[in-house]
């Protein structure tokens, strides 16, 4: 190769012009400096124009549209010329600016000034780093604009000043349009949609206090917008994303102050920010977790079957295990918040827990792992603060000094997790804990840093406070694994930071009240789940019912059924006891344990499904609980919806979050959805006012969905060591098909599931199916009991429209699905379904949702000629309904009360009752 460069330069200077034009090519290639005061650099994907008088920076796409673009140096407020920084007041203390104990306080002080930068030129220009330097208004002040290109459509800009003063703000201000919206910012209460707000990043505990309103008592400074979990990035829609890579608190006015501009600011002294292109979210995400430490691990399968909260001491946590099983209520988690005294410490509580390793071994031997509760403090009093105190493993004052302040009526000390020294103690302090058994825990806590503190590597509270969850979850993540080193572990965490996604199985929001009210009640937690899968936070779940009942009375029955159903369909399904004796539980009366007992079946049912999800996010960031304007981002009407989400692609769920409501509005996008408890079609995108009784959520499912499911009556996803549970068996699944076109399923094994349907020739019963591997015909078998037994046979249930295919696959299988005869050959009707990379021998059961349609609309049987054996059972049959109804018309007329009616349906020659309730039409909506 330098052979061939060596002979190309010779040959080019051996002639003038020809060295002219090389030179000049070699100029337009490694400088692409246009002329005048504009320099432009093209990836291929984006294109990135810097015009330095004044200072401009674009960021356009291939068709020359800009998609981000700074504000110039000559706007009316100061705070949005562009690139801004502003030093620190010289009579101020950080000490006034932020005060409090356990938390901080903020001010925008009013003589603060802000200088812009004016006139620039380049420095340095590499093909993929530009650097220049800037010309401020404030005398002898200069900043440096480092661009960077990290990938073709990821880039980063630096803002560094250069000046005697002690920077403390910078910001960078936006042009914006009215049509620009914006997600993320980590956990966010008020709803998923932040355009027109003013927002910061700063951990503290989330909207607890503010009731229905948004004004009642609210002990943080962050009022509404108070999060336990700030993540300083976003997503807009106009297709990309925004990171500022701090730890200092950020600030953001998206358009909340000016319609057409939008601004973000950093309380530290540089300015750090990427950039990612998508155009799509769902890739942003992607990038955005790699960057930000990484992507969402996948925790163990038993995390997604439901979890039980079990205190007051061993008697009390046997006991609920015992009417688990009793019960046949699915569970694999018992997890317990008191095995310590006191609570938050690291000594077991031997009055309420003498055999606390007994308990343990009982636990996993009925299938139940054991969870506990820790937090990355020291209370005051036990052996432990003592120890850390006297060791310098503590985070400590400005003076020194071990800082200590109140938390929840208990004065505590903070792990100095910069320490080595330190974080190893404190990792053996929980591998203690493992020894005894734990399989994981609840981290509680960690926004508490005050800005006064000191680590032990020099950095202060102000930019340590964001990052000290990040690193005490380290810490945690780090002991885990190297003492369960086959994953079989789970922790879950309130508070975070932008990579603390890559660290925490589990996220949830908080201590709700046991209320309806929109800032801390049942309404809240669904926009704060969302706002999380903005940040990759990939599984989230929220205590039942709610926690706290300080101001709010204790959850009563309805609250609870609500609270299920939306537990049921999250990722994560977890009760939480808050008050003792107080709040509704899911024993309390036997019409409450009958629908616990529904929704927790339906969880477990759907493991495949959401595993399935779990593994993808792993893989891609994507979350499982999902806003749809990841799926939407076209479309404006999905950018409000706080209320509904979508659980993986293909169920769309609608919690109730209004106190007596028995009907729910929703939005439907665009395409087929078939409602999950009737299977009535309809047709969006459009609102649509649907049924919403009390034991039922509203849930949708996407017209060519592939759902894989458990099948029913799997007690735990943990492995009983003594028979009694049902327990989870991987070579057995069901599989729900909703038929529309062609649509596929990739299982987190790899099993690729694919259906084909042709619904314009869908006018009779099938004749059978052909097994192509191994190459046999599939029997039809019309009994049910039959069927369930079968690992071969098809059936069709005319009230459901259910059509059932039970397979046994040795390995890849296709069914070429309905055959015909004609011309004395069979060829393919109507369905294709394919199973590919199956493990050896599974057991699938497809239940395809398939009505027949007919000239009025309505589902039709067909007739098939019956055995004159057949046809006088079926007249017999007839007779007896006939009495049957007589002598219920009769006793309804007797006891006055109303009895169902019941109609008749031939089939096959068996004689069958339906409701007549129930709708048999193809119904169609729009």
């Amino acid at each position: 190769m330098m052979i061939h460069i060596e002979i190309l330069l010779r040959r080019a200077f051996a002639y003038p012009g020809l060295s002219l034009g090389f030179l000049l090519f070699l100029f337009l290639l490694f400088l692409p400096i246009f002329p005048g005061t504009a320099a432009v650099l093209d990836t291929g994907i984006i294109r990135i124009t810097v015009e330095t008088d004044p200072l401009q920076i674009r960021f356009s796409d291939q068709l020359g549209e800009d998609f981000l673009t700074t504000t110039l140096p000559d706007d009316i407020d100061p705070r949005y010329r562009g690139v801004v920084i502003s030093p620190r007041p010289g009579e101020k203390d950080y000490e006034f600016l932020y005060t409090g104990y356990s938390w901080d306080s903020f001010q925008d002080e009013e003589d603060r000034q802000w200088f812009q930068c004016e006139t620039a030129e380049f420095t340095e220009m590499e093909p993929e780093l530009w650097e220049i330097e800037c010309v401020t208004n404030d005398p002898g002040t200069t900043v440096t604009v480092r661009i960077e290109v990290l990938q073709l459509d990821i880039f980063r800009i630096k803002v560094s000043p250069v000046t005697s003063r002690e920077i403390d703000r910078l910001s960078l201000a936006f042009r914006s349009t009215g049509s620009e919206h914006f997600f993320g910012l980590g956990e966010r209460f008020q709803g998923v949609d932040l355009k027109g707000r003013d927002l910061s990043c700063w951990s503290e505990e989330g909207s607890f206090g503010l009731g229905d309103s948004g004004e009642g008592y609210a002990p943080f400074p962050g009022g509404e917008e108070s999060t336990n979990w700030p993540v300083p990035f976003f997503v807009s829609s106009r297709g990309y994303g925004l990171l500022l890579v701090t730890g200092y608190r950020t600030n953001y006015e998206l358009t909340s102050l000016r319609s057409d501009a939008f601004r973000v600011e950093v309380e530290g002294p540089e300015l750090d920010v990427i950039l990612f292109y998508g155009p799509d979210p769902q890739g942003i995400l992607s990038d955005y977790t790699l960057y930000a430490g990484g992507r969402p691990p996948l925790p163990p399968k038993w995390v997604f079957s439901p979890w039980i909260d079990a205190v007051g001491g061993e008697t009390a946590v046997r006991r609920r295990m015992s009417a688990l099983r009793a019960h046949h209520i699915p569970s694999s988690v018992i997890w317990t918040e008191d095995w310590a005294f006191p609570m938050g410490s690291y000594s077991v509580n031997r009055d309420y827990y003498p055999n606390l390793e007994t308990l343990i071994e009982e636990a996993h031997q009925r299938g139940f792992k054991f969870l506990t509760y820790y937090r990355p403090y020291l209370i005051e009093g036990t052996p432990e603060f003592g120890t850390g105190v006297d060791q310098g493993w503590v985070v400590q004052d400005g003076g020194g000094e071990p800082l200590v302040f109140l938390l929840n009526f208990q004065k505590v000390a903070q792990v100095d997790f910069t320490d080595s020294q330190a974080k190893a103690w404190y990792q053996s302090l929980l591998r203690r804990g493992i020894e005894l058994g734990f399989d994981g825990w609840m981290f509680d806590y960690g926004e508490y840093t005050p800005s006064r503190a000191r680590f032990s590597d020099g950095r202060d509270g102000r930019e340590m406070h964001n990052l000290y969850p990040v690193l005490a979850q380290a810490a945690v993540r780090e002991i885990l694994d190297s003492e369960r080193s086959d994953g079989d572990y789970v922790f879950f965490c309130r508070s975070g930071y932008f990579g603390s996604q890559s660290l925490v199985g589990v996220s949830w929001p908080g201590d709700q009240n046991t209320s309806w009210e929109k800032y801390d009640g049942l309404p809240a937690v669904i926009p704060a789940g969302l706002s999380l899968g903005f940040s990759g936070v990939a599984l989230f779940g929220s205590d039942i019912a709610g926690y706290l009942s300080l101001f709010t009375p204790p959850s009563d029955r309805e609250l609870f059924f609500r609270w299920v159903q939306l537990g049921a369909l999250s990722p994560v399904m977890r009760t939480h006891h808050g008050r003792p004796g107080g709040n509704w539980s899911f024993d309390t009366d036997t019409e409450t344990l009958d629908l616990f007992l529904q929704y927790a079946r339906l969880h477990i049912r759907l493991f495949p499904y959401i595993f399935s999800y779990a593994a993808k996010a792993s893989d891609t960031g994507v979350p499982v609980m999902r806003h749809l304007f990841l799926h939407y981002p076209s479309n404006p009407d999905v950018y409000g919806l706080d209320y509904q989400y979508l659980l993986g692609e293909e169920l769309l769920v609608a919690p109730v979050i209004e106190e007596g409501a028995r009907e729910r509005e929703m939005y439907l996008p665009h395409g087929t959805w078939y409602d999950f408890w009737t299977d009535e079609m309809y047709e969006g995108p459009g609102w649509e006012t649907v049924p919403a009784p009390l034991r039922r959520i509203p849930l949708f499912v996407r017209g060519g969905a592939i759902i894989p499911v458990l099948f029913p009556d799997i007690e735990t996803l943990a492995e009983p060591e003594e028979s009694g549970a049902a327990g989870f068996n991987d070579d057995a699944l069901m599989v729900w098909i909703y038929p529309s076109g062609e649509s596929s399923f990739t299982m987190e094994d790899g099993t690729r599931l694919a259906f084909v349907d042709q619904r314009e020739k869908r006018d009779r019963l099938p004749d059978g199916f052909k097994l192509s591997n191994p190459g046999v015909a599939v029997p039809e078998i019309s009994k049910p009991e039959i069927f369930s037994d079968s690992e071969l046979g098809w059936r069709y249930d005319a009230p459901s429209s259910r059509l059932s295919v039970r397979v046994k696959t040795p390995g890849d299988i296709k069914l070429t699905a309905f055959l015909k005869k004609e011309d004395g050959r069979e060829t393919i009707d109507l369905m294709y379904l394919f199973i590919n990379d199956a493990p050896l021998e599974r057991q699938y059961e497809f239940s395809i949702y398939y009505p027949l349609p007919s000239v009025e609309g309505c589902g039709t049987f067909r007739y098939t000629p019956a055995t004159p054996g057949e046809i006088w059972g079926s007249l017999g049959g007839v007779i007896f309904l006939i009495f049957v109804g007589v002598w219920m018309r009769w006793r309804r007329k007797v006891d006055g009360k109303f009895q169902p009616r019941r109609g008749i349906a031939f089939f096959r020659g068996d004689v069958q009752r339906v409701n007549a309730g129930r709708r048999m039409e193809c119904r169609h909506r729009r």
